[in-house]
């Protein structure tokens, strides 16, 4: 019916005499089911309420009362984004709601969350209907609101709505994107209150703003903050901190209100980097890079994460400045600091996926190093080691959600390079290989017996004589057996028993202990008569004791 003929029903009213509000009882609801409605009766109707009820609650003279008013007038306003879910009036009356929309970022009150989601919403909408090869479409998100089926769901707002309106629609929100993505930007630098309310539609403004508009924001923003002139080689750098050092403590304060602004410019362009072209892209990339060779490492955090969005969102242009993304990379040392160094190995985990999923000859030995990097995370200390494990598991997912239906081939290579490791001389490197093995297979164990020789090459290392190797192997066996359905295992039992049997005697690192645990969940999966034919006569008699057991 839309809001505007349930208004006409149950109108929400205000009684200033009384300070009393008729049918506030209906706002969750409409809160929650309106789409496609009309801006023009937020403006006229809602709106004009939602004053009514803040400036009532400024006279109102019991504390008690005042709290209620001023509640009543929140709710209207935060029907603000459900008003902004594809309403059906856009290019009528977009110039209105932007006015509002600045006015309510600039309220003392949280009004800017409503307006920030607000618009967000209402330009995601308007380009999915713009780009939408149906005249009408009813988005999953409207059948989600209702528990019945809904195939012949009919929505006469979004009827009205058609491509070439949303085209409208889209100019009209173009031609007002700049105003509201510099105060928008200047709210987000400004507050670190908004801060995080702002990003998602500061995110949305960039997309249909333009690049040349993004790169002129972002340069009036340098030099407002001082840091047009940064200096981007490092022997610049260096000479610039050799001065600062020179001049003693009284330039720290200086230094780090620079910084502050360094860190906040680099979470702009985390959220503007999605819609940047080449040419913003290095204007944002040489930012970063001056961050990263600056001595002070103080906002290293900040510039990784700002990194990690280029690299994700543009991966011709990461695999155009490889070769300086990866010296940059390559030169951070984050030892204590565990935001650095998540910052890093997420960056390598998008440079990862993008060379092998390109698997071109020219970048295959950068993918090595990189690959090497995250063995190594995965034998330090335990924090290290989860984000490595974080790391190397997104990749795996990333690989195997491939778009261009190679992901099986992509991720049989990822296994196929760590099954690299697995030769390696250093038993540190080996058992880190494992270890990457192992979660790889928990997440997939299926596929893991499609990748040629990939259980036999680790099974074979339980004969090498360095413990941390035999630990990892035994590791991965029992992942293997935990994982795999018992139809799988039937094929793969004699050689996993031949496998891990000689370790049975050894009582020293529990690796006797691992053994039993093995042929446990063997005997369960697989039934003791399966497993018994294919143990070798001298280890029958244990193996009938953990059957016992």
């Amino acid at each position: 019916m839309g809001p505007d003929k349930i208004h006409s029903l149950l109108p929400i009213s205000f009684e200033e005499a009384w300070f009393t509000c008729s049918n506030m009882w209906i706002v969750p609801i409409l809160n929650k089911y309106v789409y496609g409605a009309s801006l023009q009766h937020f403006l006229e109707y809602i709106v004009p309420l939602a004053k009514s009820l803040q400036e009532a609650s400024s006279r109102a003279k019991k504390a008690r009362k005042c709290k209620e008013l001023q509640g009543w007038s929140d709710q209207l306003w935060n029907l603000l984004p459900a008003f902004c879910r594809c309403p059906s009036d856009v290019y009528q009356n977009f110039g209105s709601l932007s006015k509002l929309l600045l006015e309510m970022l600039k309220s003392d009150r949280c009004l800017y969350k409503s307006a920030s989601k607000g618009l967000q919403q209402l330009i995601d909408g308007t380009r999915r209907l713009s780009s939408s090869d149906e005249d009408v479409e009813v988005p999953a998100e409207v059948s989600a609101l209702f528990s019945s089926k809904t195939s012949n769901l009919s929505c006469v707002s979004l009827q009205r709505c058609s491509k070439k309106d949303a085209r409208k629609s889209m100019k009209v929100l173009a031609s007002h994107s700049v105003d509201l993505l510099c105060t928008f930007a200047d709210d987000f630098l400004e507050s670190s209150e908004k801060r995080a309310h702002l990003k998602d539609a500061l995110r949305s403004l960039a997309q249909i703003s333009g690049s040349a508009n993004i790169c002129n924001l972002f340069l009036s923003l340098l030099k407002k903050c001082g840091l047009e002139d940064i200096p981007s080689t490092p022997e610049n750098l260096e000479c610039e901190a050799n001065e600062v050092d020179g001049k003693g403590e009284e330039n720290t304060d200086s230094t780090a209100e620079i910084n502050n602004k360094r860190s906040l410019l680099m979470e702009l362009i985390s959220t503007l980097a999605e819609a940047a072209d080449e040419d913003v892209l290095d204007l944002f990339f040489g930012f970063i890079k001056s961050s990263l060779l600056d001595s002070s490492k103080s906002c290293e955090s900040k510039a990784l994460f700002a990194l990690s969005t280029i690299l994700k969102e543009h991966h011709e242009y990461s695999l155009a400045q490889l070769d300086e993304i990866m010296m940059l990379l390559h030169g951070i040392k984050p030892d204590s600091n565990n935001a650095v160094l998540e910052g890093q190995l997420v960056c390598y985990k998008y440079l990862l996926v993008h060379m092998i999923k390109v698997n071109e000859e020219s970048t295959s030995k950068k993918a090595f190093l990189i690959l090497n990097e995250l063995i190594l995370a995965l034998k330090s200390k335990k924090e290290s080691r989860r984000l490595a494990y974080d790391v190397l598991l997104a990749i795996s997912t990333s690989l195997r959600s491939s778009e261009l239906n190679n992901g099986d081939s992509d991720l049989q290579r990822l296994f196929t390079m760590v099954m690299g490791y697995l030769s390696s001389p250093s038993p540190h490197i080996v058992s880190g290989a494992i270890a990457a093995l192992s979660l790889l297979i928990y997440t997939d164990a299926d596929f893991c017996v499609e990748v040629p020789n990939l259980i036999p090459s680790v099974l074979v290392l339980l004969q090498n004589k360095a413990i941390e190797v035999i630990k990892a192997s035994l590791g991965f066996v029992k992942v293997l057996v935990t994982s795999l359905q018992s139809e799988k295992l039937l094929g793969l039992q004699a050689d996993i028993m031949t496998g891990i049997l000689p370790m049975s005697s050894v009582t020293k690192h529990h690796f006797k202990g691992k053994v039993i645990l093995i042929v446990e969940i063997l005997i369960r999966k697989c039934g003791f008569d399966a497993i018994d034919l294919v143990t070798p006569e001298k280890y029958k008699e244990f193996v009938r004791s953990v059957e016992e057991r």
